[in-house]
This record gives C-alpha cells, sequence and structure tokens, in this order.
C-alpha cells in the first residue's frame, strides 16, 4: 500500500492558472486556508500582487468544495493550471510517489498516530464560558422547543438534566441540538461545544455526548423547523446525520491529541455504546486504530445507498487504515454521492493508494455528470495505472475527458505506455490522444522512450505524431487570409444606404413537400377516442375547451372535431407556453392551412427553440422575420433557419428585402444574414435580379451592394472571440500543403481563429481560401482532432463550432467517426448536440455520410434522434426530387452500414 505524502506547511499554497488565446493572455490564482478561500485574477504582466477577494466558509470541507467548484469554472472557460504539464526539455516527473494535494490537508480528519496533524488544542475553562453563553443568549429558542409537543419526554428529561448541571451525554446532546452552532449553513462552530463538553465533564464524556447525539433529529430541534421538537431520527428523516457530523469529526480531533489517560477513558466510554449497527459504525470512526472495531463495521457496512446509510457509509471509510479493510468492501463501491473532498482525503491518509480500486469502481458505475466529474477529479490525486485506467475508460465522457488530460501532463510515461495499449486494442479516442499527447511532449519524448518496453517504444516512435515536424511553409505559398487577416487590420465602419418603408406582403401560403402534409396530419398516437357524442353542442364544447383547455387539448379537439365550427375560433386563439405541447400544432396546422398560422406564429415567438420546425412548410413574411432573427440569435433555431431558406430559396430571400435594406438594427443585421446564404445557393446575379423584378432597381442597387461586400469583412464579428484553452495548436496534426511543408503555428492559430467564426452550415469565408491551399485528408483529419479535443474539454457548449466545422471539412472517415458518437450522445444528455451532428452528416454530402445517416434513422436506439434523422433524410430526399425510399435504395444497395460506424 503507497502512502500518501503530506504536501506543504501549515499555510496555504497559492495556485495558479492562466488563459491566452484571442487576446491579452489572463491569469486566475487561488488558495485555500482553513475555511478561507482567497482568489484573485488579472492581466499576465499587470501583476502587482495586489487584489485578493476572501471568501471565508469557515468550514474547511466546504471551503475545498467550493474551490472545487470555483476551479472547474475557470477551467471549462479555457484557464489551464500552471505546470501542469512538465517543463518543456526538462526532467520527467514523479509517477510513483502520491502526494496528498494541499487543498486536501485541512480536509483529513486526523486519526490517532497517523501523520496528519490536528490543529486542535486542548480546551480550557475558556470554552466552558462559550458553551454557556450560547444557552444564555438562546434561551427562548430551547424553551420552545422543549414545549413543543412533538418533543420526546426521554429527551426533554436529559436536557432539563443537562441544563440544570448534571453530566448527562444524551442531554448535552440534546442541548446541542438545539443551539445555533450545528444549524448554521457550514456547520463552523460544532467544535466549540465539543470543547465546552471536554472542558467541562472529560473527553469521554464528550464521546458519550458525539455518539448519542445521533440518536436525535437535530433537524426536528432547529428552533426555526416547521415542526419542531426533541425527537428521535429514523431511516425516513431527511440529511439523518449530517448535522451532527461536525460533533463527530472535532471528537475525533480531540481523540487524535489526547494523554493516553484520557484517550482509554474514552474509549473504554464509547465500548458501552457498541450496542447496535449505528453506534459500532461511529465507535470506529472515532476509533479507527481499533481494528476489531472497525472490522466489526465492515461486517454490517450498507449495500444499499439510502437517506438513512449515506452518512454511515462515510463514516465507515474514514474509519478504514489498512488495504485489507479496503478489499472488503467487494466490488460493489460505495454510492458516488457518499464521496465527498473529506472522505477522499480521510481515506487516502490511512491508505494511500489502496482506495483507488473503490473510486476506479465508482466512476464505472455513476452517471450524474458533476459527481462523475468529482470522482474524476479524486482519481486525478493517485499516480497509478489503475486510476488512469479508470479515467480512459470513460474517456468519451464530457465530464472526464478534461481530467484525463490533465492526467496525461502529470504522468507522461504512464500516458504513453497505457494510451499506446489502448491505441494497439483499436480505441479510436486513446489513438487520439496518444497521438495528442506525443505532439505535446516532443521536447521530452527521448526520455519517455527510455521509459518504455522494446514493443512499445517502437509501436509509439512508428507514429506520424512522433516524427519530425514538417519544414514551414514560405508565407508567399498562403492565402492573403493567413498572412494579413482582415481582422488583425483597422476596420471603418460600415454606413449602409436605408430605404425605410419598403413593404412587401404577399398572402402567406403553405407550401408543403411530396407526402409532408399527410405526414402532419398523423399525430402518430393513439390518443384519438371519440369522447363526444352525435348530439354534442361544438360551439358550446369549443367555448369550453378555448376558455380553459391546455394546448394539447385544443389541438385534439381542432383535429377531431368539425373544422367548419371550429375554424373561426382559431383566429384568436393563442396557445399559452407549454414545451410539450408545440408539436401538437402540426396536424392543425396541416388540417386548417393559413387559418392556423396566427397560433403557429404566437407559440413560435413563446418558444422558438422546439416549435420553429413548425414554419418550415409556411412562406410568410412574419415567419422569414422569426427565422432570420433565430438565424444570428439562437443555436437552437439556426438548423430550421437554414432549411426553411434552403426550401424557400428566392422566393423566401424576398420577404426580408424589406429588412435588409432598412434602417440600422437587429433586424436589418438578420436578414442581411439571410439573404447572403440564399445568394450562395443562388448565386447573387440571379437574387439581385428577382429583387429588381420585385421591388425595381432602387432596391436591387443596395442589395447588390449587400451581397458584393467583402465577405471576409462582412462576416466579422465586432470582436474577435477567445481561442479557447483547449484549441492548442501544439496538440494538434499539422496543416500539410501539397509539398509536405506544414503552415507555422501562427497561421494555424489564425486558421482556429476562422474557426471559431463557424456557425452551422456557414463557416467563414476564408476557410475556403485556406482549403484550396491545403491537402484534404490533412484538412480533415486536422478538424477530426480539433473536435476530438473539443469533446476531451467537455464539449463546452458556447464552441460547438469544432463540431460543425466537421460538415464543411471532414471527409469519409470523419463520417465513419462521428456516427457511433451521434449513437451514444443522447444517453449522455448531449440529444441537441446529437442533432446538430446530423445536419453535420447532411453537410458531408458523399454517399458514406449519407448511408451513415440512412442507418441512424434505421437503428439508433434513441427514439428521438431515430425521428429527427428520419426528418433529416426527407428532406434531403427532396432536395434531390426523390421519395425516402427511393434515396434509400440509392445509398444502400445492400444490408448498409451498422450504427456502431462499422464499413457495409
Amino acid at each position: 500500500m503507497d502512502r500518501m505524502v503530506l504536501a506543504g506547511g501549515p499555510g496555504g499554497t497559492v495556485r495558479r492558472w492562466e488563459l491566452a488565446g484571442g487576446g491579452a493572455a489572463r491569469f486566475w490564482e487561488a488558495e485555500l486556508l482553513g475555511g478561507t478561500v482567497r482568489v484573485r485574477a488579472g492581466r499576465t504582466g499587470a501583476d502587482d500582487g495586489t487584489g485578493w477577494g476572501v471568501h471565508p466558509f469557515g468550514d474547511p470541507a466546504v471551503a475545498s468544495t467550493r474551490l472545487a467548484g470555483m476551479i472547474a469554472d475557470q477551467e471549462r472557460q479555457g484557464y489551464r493550471p500552471v505546470g501542469a504539464a512538465p517543463a518543456v526539455g526538462g526532467p520527467l516527473p514523479d509517477e510513483d510517489t502520491p502526494t496528498l494535494p494541499d487543498h486536501w490537508r485541512t480536509l483529513v480528519v486526523p486519526r490517532r498516530g497517523g501523520r496528519a496533524q490536528s490543529p486542535a488544542d486542548w480546551p480550557d475553562a475558556a470554552a466552558v464560558a462559550v458553551e454557556d453563553a450560547l444557552i444564555a443568549g438562546n434561551r427562548t429558542a430551547v424553551q420552545w422547543v422543549c414545549r413543543s409537543e412533538r418533543t420526546d419526554p426521554e429527551l426533554l428529561e436529559a436536557a432539563r438534566a443537562y441544563l440544570h448541571g448534571a453530566a448527562d451525554p444524551l442531554g448535552a446532546a440534546c442541548v446541542a441540538a438545539m443551539l445555533p452552532p450545528v444549524h448554521l449553513p457550514h456547520r463552523t462552530a460544532g467544535g466549540d461545544l465539543v470543547d465546552a463538553w471536554t472542558a467541562r465533564h472529560g473527553l469521554a464524556f464528550a464521546a458519550r455526548a458525539a455518539v448519542e447525539s445521533f440518536g436525535i433529529d437535530y433537524r426536528a430541534a432547529d428552533p426555526d423547523a416547521h415542526r419542531t421538537g426533541l425527537t428521535r431520527p429514523n431511516r425516513f428523516t431527511r440529511h439523518l446525520g449530517e448535522a451532527q457530523t461536525a460533533l463527530l469529526r472535532w471528537t475525533r480531533h480531540l481523540l487524535s491529541i489526547a494523554g493516553r489517560p484520557a484517550y482509554e477513558e474514552a474509549r473504554a466510554a464509547v465500548a458501552e455504546l457498541r450496542t447496535d449497527t449505528d453506534r459500532r459504525a461511529l465507535a470506529a470512526y472515532l476509533f479507527p486504530a481499533e481494528t476489531g472495531w472497525v472490522d466489526a463495521a465492515l461486517d454490517e457496512f450498507p449495500s444499499r445507498h439510502g437517506n438513512d446509510t449515506q452518512v454511515r457509509q462515510r463514516q465507515v471509510l474514514s474509519a478504514l487504515g489498512t488495504a485489507a479493510q479496503v478489499a472488503r468492501l467487494g466490488a460493489t463501491p460505495p454510492h458516488g454521492y457518499v464521496w465527498t473532498p473529506a472522505v477522499v482525503a480521510t481515506l487516502a491518509d490511512g491508505v494511500g493508494t489502496a482506495c483507488v480500486p473503490l473510486l476506479a469502481a465508482a466512476l464505472r458505475v455513476h452517471v450524474d455528470g458533476e459527481a462523475v466529474r468529482e470522482l474524476a477529479d479524486y482519481l486525478l490525486e493517485f499516480p497509478s495505472d489503475e486510476a488512469f485506467a479508470a479515467l480512459l475508460e470513460r474517456a468519451e465522457d464530457r465530464h472526464v475527458g478534461p481530467v484525463l488530460r490533465q492526467a496525461a501532463d502529470r504522468q507522461p510515461v504512464r500516458a504513453t505506455r497505457m494510451l499506446a495499449a489502448a491505441a494497439r486494442s483499436g480505441r479510436p479516442m486513446a489513438g487520439h490522444l496518444l497521438d495528442r499527447h506525443l505532439r505535446t511532449h516532443a521536447d521530452v519524448l527521448p526520455a519517455i522512450l527510455a521509459e518504455l518496453d522494446a514493443t512499445t517504444a517502437a509501436f509509439v516512435t512508428a507514429l506520424e505524431a512522433a516524427g519530425p515536424p514538417a519544414p514551414t511553409a514560405p508565407p508567399e505559398a498562403l492565402p492573403a487570409v493567413l498572412t494579413a487577416p482582415p481582422w488583425e487590420r483597422p476596420r471603418r465602419p460600415a454606413r449602409p444606404k436605408a430605404l425605410p418603408g419598403l413593404f412587401t406582403d404577399p398572402e402567406p401560403e403553405l407550401r408543403w413537400q411530396d407526402g409532408e402534409r399527410a405526414a402532419w396530419a398523423d399525430p402518430g398516437h393513439a390518443d384519438d377516442r371519440w369522447d363526444h357524442p352525435e348530439s354534442t353542442d361544438w360551439a358550446v364544447e369549443a367555448g369550453r375547451s378555448f376558455g380553459t383547455g391546455s394546448p394539447g387539448q385544443v389541438c385534439r379537439l381542432l383535429r377531431l372535431g368539425p373544422a367548419e365550427v371550429l375554424t373561426p375560433y382559431l383566429a384568436s386563439w393563442r396557445p399559452p407556453a407549454a414545451h410539450g405541447d408545440a408539436q401538437h400544432l402540426r396536424p392543425v396546422l396541416a388540417r386548417y392551412g393559413t387559418a392556423a398560422l396566427p397560433a403557429v406564429l404566437h407559440t413560435v415567438r413563446l418558444l422558438p427553440g422546439s416549435a420553429s420546425p413548425l414554419l418550415l412548410p409556411v412562406l410568410d413574411a412574419d415567419a422569414a422575420r422569426l427565422l432570420a432573427e433565430g438565424l444570428t440569435t439562437l443555436k437552437s433555431v439556426r438548423g430550421t433557419a437554414r432549411s426553411w431558406l434552403a426550401r424557400h430559396g428566392t422566393a423566401g430571400a424576398l420577404l426580408l428585402v424589406p429588412d435588409a435594406v432598412g434602417r440600422p438594427g437587429p433586424a436589418r443585421t438578420a436578414a442581411e444574414r439571410a439573404l447572403r446564404l440564399v445568394a450562395a445557393d443562388t448565386g447573387a446575379g440571379a437574387l439581385v435580379a428577382a429583387v429588381a423584378e420585385r421591388f425595381g432597381p432602387a432596391v436591387a442597387g443596395p442589395v447588390e451592394e449587400l451581397l458584393a461586400a467583402d465577405p471576409l469583412v462582412a462576416a466579422l464579428p465586432a470582436r474577435m472571440p477567445h481561442l479557447p484553452d483547449w484549441a492548442d495548436p501544439s496538440a494538434l496534426p499539422p496543416l500539410l500543403l501539397p509539398d509536405g511543408s506544414a503552415l507555422s503555428g501562427q497561421a494555424v492559430r489564425r486558421v482556429l481563429a476562422m474557426a471559431a467564426l463557424t456557425r452551422p452550415r456557414d463557416p467563414y469565408p476564408g476557410l475556403a481560401q485556406v482549403a484550396e491551399v491545403l491537402r484534404p485528408q490533412a484538412l480533415a483529419a486536422f478538424c477530426w482532432a480539433l473536435f476530438q479535443e473539443w469533446r476531451l474539454a467537455g464539449m463546452p457548449a458556447k464552441e460547438g463550432w469544432a463540431l460543425h466545422l466537421l460538415g464543411e471539412f471532414g471527409d469519409d472517415a470523419v463520417a465513419r467517426g462521428l456516427t457511433p458518437v451521434l449513437c451514444e450522445w443522447p444517453g449522455q444528455g448531449a440529444h441537441r448536440r446529437a442533432v446538430e451532428g446530423l445536419d453535420v452528416l447532411a453537410a458531408l454530402g458523399t454517399d458514406t455520410a449519407l448511408r451513415q445517416l440512412h442507418a441512424l434513422a434505421q437503428w439508433v436506439k434513441f427514439k428521438g434522434l431515430r425521428t429527427r434523422a428520419q426528418e433529416k433524410v426527407a428532406e434531403l430526399a427532396d432536395g434531390l426530387g426523390l421519395t425516402p425510399d427511393r434515396l434509400a435504395d440509392r445509398l444502400v444497395p445492400d444490408l448498409g452500414p451498422s450504427p456502431d460506424g462499422g464499413r457495409e
């Protein structure tokens, strides 16, 4: 069993993170000092040592947990810990000596004879005065609880006895339950009461009182509780035992520093209390050196997770002191919520790396996102093959990927060896991780290879990522967008010509695709039970349903009732927002046509993300404006907006011309963007001609100027986005030109800057110029590696461009690799991303990509994704003038690919 080394001294250690890319470099620093967290941030290079913000949490465990959350937030924004990777060209780090992190040291509950030292001082008379003051200052609240009709007579008698000076441990525990310290949000003052008990009656008394406290429902005894009173707990008591833990923890602190006589007296007192399962666990927690007591608690370790077992599991885990005791827990780990920083730190102090199997087993079975990230963070602190393997097993989990990258940086030799083994077994993500690892550690690669066995070293050496870098391409071989990018030059604000007062008001119409109206008219579920007799007064029924019914109920009435009676009610009906009911309007729109349009438009305004697909067959100015607005402001609408523009083309663009030449503002910006998209498909000349025919040459001129503007400048935002830390050029494969030369690091960063401007099916125009001078296969590999880095970073929402870039520059290998990822995403809480991935496959457009899309439409196990894939196939088929079945016949001459990405 490897013991963990205690790092640092009694004070805190300042830890630093840095962010660079896309603008001024910045730093963020944090320090944990007991129950207080200090943080500061600023620009790198402007560091004057000031600006510390202090966050007093009181309780060290709470402070450590809050600091971990702050760190996670910063790392999600792209900050990277300084010193996470070995120094360039420097010696390799020690990968075998586990070291207890600085921010865990204050969380360890020390054991007698252990290595962790308690900060406690032996209590004196001042502690008694603290308890007396607490009782005196809260006498009214104590009396209120005691007089409650819910108060247990036995507990009341014990509390009164202690208040009158009796040395009654149960009474002391009852009085403590009614005092503020144990009910504060962070329970910071529980130790004051234990100190008072010890100073007043001795440590044995304090230990008995701490154990007795678990026989009281502390939450019910809170004077501020809804139904207060001194009562006994039961298995359904919420947060059972959590308030009392502060008392128990500080008692263990005092036991670790007590003299032998006081310790033995307390041990004998607690031995008498070991009368049931819960108390035997409490005794083991207080006296972890008593191996017989710990073994007895392990015999009764709860196998199920529940409100009544969570605290007991934590107590037993904190008592373990040998690898043999850990092994007794077997292959079934405690539930993920049992693991807290304090529990892990205390267990690590007791058994070292022997706790890794428990943490690894918990990580394998847990599914909650934040808990998974916490478990991964715990394993990061244990340099061992088993811990690294557990992280690698869930490498594709967006909560584990960022932690695995840190583990690889901290343990470069272990990472190379284990990633190579996983890559040889055919795991795609392991292959990517190995390639990035070799690139980011190129300067220490010779030292790494010297530590590997001959077979692994030969495998690694043969990889392209381990080879010498390609020569740098000369500037004259590159397009101007890479040598003098427009975002690095001063830009003059445009002064667009405005033609206000222009209107277009054609009658709304519905343009259905073949079979689409019939498909929409079918609700697809079996709730069409007719429950209205022939004598129904439909006017009365309509008045009732339209007045008080839910949108779903009204839509059912509209679908099944007489249209000639119900149509007049549609003009004034405005459904309330109800996310589950938006798609109920599909059969209503199919049946009533434009009469249902006011209700549909109202619903789309309320629920643009889920309801905007209702507008796909609608050719109407209001619908066009809503979708154009969503194109620029709502990610959830962009895919639908592009589908609408592709479907209606010039006819849809003409509806937006008045806004595109109107007064500057959001509406004009949205319309201009929509017109550019349509012009990219139809040609600018054809669109300008259509505008001239509809509105005349006075309007066609400004539109022509709009479409003729430099696309590289017109597509730039007011402020360039910061590049995230995970988009590290050194971790990505080279962008090669046909002659074998590669883009420089600066040029790659400019490519990434353009990539960050990419929207679904709308890449920054300069990327096409770059693609013309690169090897297509190298660009596809670069985009795939960038996508994998995004996944490893946790798939940050604002950087989803890494996914959409695949649709522009991917190849058949990308299509085959992406499909199994899309199959898994809905089960990982990423359904929307999976739907966006369908658009990526459609944008790729190759036969292989379309086969993968068709396979998803047939076989993926998640119904929602399967339905969206079927809709996407139908949309593509319509664009080709085919039915979905004819398209399937063309794409899948045999059984086709399976959703796991295998070849046909």
